[in-house]
C-alpha cells in the first residue's frame, strides 16, 4: 500500500514538472515568434564576433522587450535573445561583451547540456542532491563562459557589463512586482 502511494506521488510530481516544461516550451516558442531582428549595427557586430567562433554560423540573434536579461534560448534551434533595454542603454563595447558571453554558451553547446540536466532533474526531482548538483553545474557553466570571454576582452569592461545585466534584470523584476 505504501509503495502505491509513493508511486502516485512520484507520478504526480512528473506530471507537474511535465506541465511546467510544456509551459516553458510554449514561452520559448512565443519569444521566437515575437522577437525582432537586430539593428544593422548590432547585426554587423554579431557577424564580426562570429568570425572568432566559426561554429556559430547558424545561430540567430534576436531582440525583445519581453525579456530583461540576455539569454540563449532553445534546444534544437537555439538563438541569442537580447532585451531592447540592454541595447538602448549600453555602449557598443558592453553589448559586445554580453554577446560574447551568450556566444560562449552556444560554442560550448550549453543548451544541450542544460536540456539533459533538466531531464535528469525532473526524473529525480525528489532527491535534494540532484538539485544541489544542478545549481553547481549552472554556476560552473557560467564560470566557463566567463573564462572564454575574459580571454578575449578587457576584464573590467566585462565585469561592468555583467553588473549592468544584473541591475537591469533586478530593476525590471522590481517594477513588475510593484505593478502587480
Amino acid at each position: 500500500h505504501l509503495l502505491e502511494i509513493m508511486a502516485m506521488i512520484y507520478l504526480f510530481g512528473l506530471v507537474v514538472l511535465g506541465i511546467r516544461s510544456g509551459r516553458d516550451w510554449w514561452q520559448i516558442r512565443r519569444l521566437r515568434q515575437t522577437a525582432s531582428t537586430p539593428t544593422e549595427d548590432l547585426a554587423a557586430t554579431y557577424a564580426q564576433l562570429k568570425t572568432q567562433m566559426p561554429t556559430l554560423s547558424d545561430y540567430p540573434l534576436r531582440i525583445s522587450s519581453r525579456v530583461n536579461s540576455a539569454l540563449t534560448v532553445g534546444i534544437f534551434r537555439p538563438f541569442i535573445l537580447l532585451p531592447i533595454g540592454l541595447i538602448n542603454a549600453w555602449s557598443p563595447a558592453e553589448v559586445e561583451a554580453i554577446l560574447l558571453h551568450e556566444m560562449a554558451h552556444l560554442f560550448r553547446k550549453d543548451h544541450l547540456w542544460n536540456a539533459l540536466q533538466t531531464l535528469i532533474t525532473q526524473i529525480f526531482f525528489y532527491h535534494p542532491m540532484v538539485h544541489w548538483l544542478r545549481i553547481q553545474l549552472d554556476r560552473e557553466r557560467e564560470y566557463a563562459c566567463d573564462d572564454l570571454v575574459t580571454g578575449q576582452i578587457n576584464r573590467e569592461l566585462y565585469a561592468q557589463s555583467l553588473l549592468k545585466v544584473a541591475r537591469l534584470s533586478i530593476t525590471h523584476k522590481n517594477q513588475f512586482i510593484m505593478q502587480a
